[in-house]
């Protein structure tokens, strides 16, 4: 179930309270050992504290700058913002803390903990940690527990949510007022709507082993979630892209022969009928009926291989099936009787430039001379112009690919000796320049 059709069914069963429950802040200086928002006059006051240094604004404050005295936001937690503030010594960046606020992220973690009757955290672990805060910020009543009623907070508290002040360009409870991401820093983005600096998601400080700072990763609730680290917002991810493993993945998809895939729930979102989806929600081969002298089937025990290494296709010999072999690697034999064996394949074409002489050159030297030697505008859009024809010309467009797969998806079974059929594209090869 996506996040989205999670609101909207507790949405409908709960209804929403007009009430916004904001969390108080607490100064944890003493349990932590970090000592940030500790009252001081000077920064000697702060010197005994290991993580909250500088005596700025009135308070001991964690410093977020480098040594020459550049905003460095990575430096922060969640919930704070770097921001410029009155040290003892001058202007200083530091981690400002703010109220945290409802995000769709924590939003997402709100639903799926509920619907999948997973407990959070809520007693044990270290008080300064990271994870276990994240878990905290479910209980929204603070009751110790976690029910419909935190989970009816957390959707009202994220629909009303308050906004900043645009006018004024201040925000209520702390919040950092911004109009870009550029306000925000790395790893923060700027909300539309409310105006105020957020992360969902990301490589975020976790100060719950004292002094040394290290990176916890809160990742991305809900199917096909991605985190966009540069802006620490989550974002649905393209699916297709290359993987090795399930690991390589966003939650909600798998490793479906070489790119991540969107699971399947029923045999209908596979390739063919020659697949079915599994318990795991995976698209898998079907293997065909096998009789009892069978050997139950290995993957790691065999290599597939291509009958032939060079093809090529004309006018007139327009199709070609290329062998497929299934290599037993314990017997070292061609597979030809086994139907257990059967291997799932996928099938890309990858066009390089085309063979004309101005295309084996290195596209970066091209007219580099006289781009160089240019003194205008219009001399550097001219060779700039021409540069771009070349290359354009040179490479294979999607109009151009000339070689049509005839399955590409299939499945290779351990009988006989399967092939992949191709075949040229006639259309395409008229339309080549």
């Amino acid at each position: 179930m996506t996040s989205l059709m999670a609101k909207r069914r507790l949405l409908g069963l709960l209804g929403i309270l007009g009430c916004i429950f904001v969390l108080p802040r607490v100064s944890q200086a003493e349990i932590c050992g970090g000592g940030q928002g500790e009252p001081c006059t000077s920064w000697e006051h702060c010197a005994q504290y290991s993580l909250a240094t500088e005596c700025v604004d009135g308070h001991c404050e964690i410093p977020c700058q480098d040594d020459k005295g550049n905003r460095s936001p990575s430096s922060c937690s969640m919930g704070e913002t770097c921001v410029l503030g009155q040290g003892d010594l001058g202007e200083m960046h530091y981690c400002k803390t703010s109220s945290f606020v409802m995000d769709l992220n924590l939003l997402d973690s709100c639903i799926y903990h509920f619907i999948e009757g997973i407990r959070p955290s809520l007693t044990s672990g270290n008080e300064c940690s990271l994870q276990r805060n994240l878990s905290v910020m479910l209980d929204r009543d603070s009751n110790q527990t976690f029910n419909i009623f935190d989970v009816e907070k957390c959707i009202s508290d994220f629909l009303f949510a308050e906004p900043c002040d645009e006018q004024a360009s201040t925000c209520h409870n702390g919040q950092t007022f911004c109009t870009t991401d550029s306000d925000c820093g790395t790893g923060l983005f700027c909300h539309e709507t409310l105006h105020y600096c957020q992360r969902e998601c990301g490589l975020i400080v976790d100060r719950s082993s004292g002094k040394e700072l290290n990176a916890l990763e809160r990742k991305c609730f809900g199917n096909l979630k991605v985190c966009q680290y540069g802006r620490g917002k989550c974002q649905t991810a393209e699916l297709g892209s290359t993987c090795q493993t399930g690991a390589d993945c966003p939650g909600g998809a798998y490793c479906f022969l070489g790119a991540c895939e969107a699971t399947c729930s029923s045999a209908i979102d596979c390739p063919s009928s020659d697949w079915y989806c599994s318990k795991t929600n995976m698209c898998l081969p079907k293997p065909l009926p096998a009789s009892e002298d069978v050997v139950p089937f290995n993957p790691k025990d065999y290599a597939i291989h291509l009958g032939e290494r060079k093809v090529g296709l004309t006018a007139e010999e327009n199709e070609s099936s290329i062998p497929v072999l299934l290599m037993n690697l314990v017997t070292r034999k061609q597979e030809f009787n086994n139907p257990a064996a059967v291997f799932g394949y996928r099938l890309e074409v990858k066009y390089a430039k085309k063979l004309e002489s101005k295309c084996n050159q290195n596209f970066d030297e091209l007219y580099a001379e006289e781009l160089a030697a240019c003194n205008t505008q219009t001399c550097r859009e001219k060779y700039s112009l021409l540069k771009n024809e070349i290359i354009e010309d040179c490479i294979i467009s999607p109009d151009e690919e000339f070689i049509t797969l005839e399955n590409p998806f299939g499945t290779v079974y351990g009988i006989g000796t399967p092939t992949l059929d191709i075949r040229l594209n006639q259309g395409a090869v008229e339309r080549l320049s």
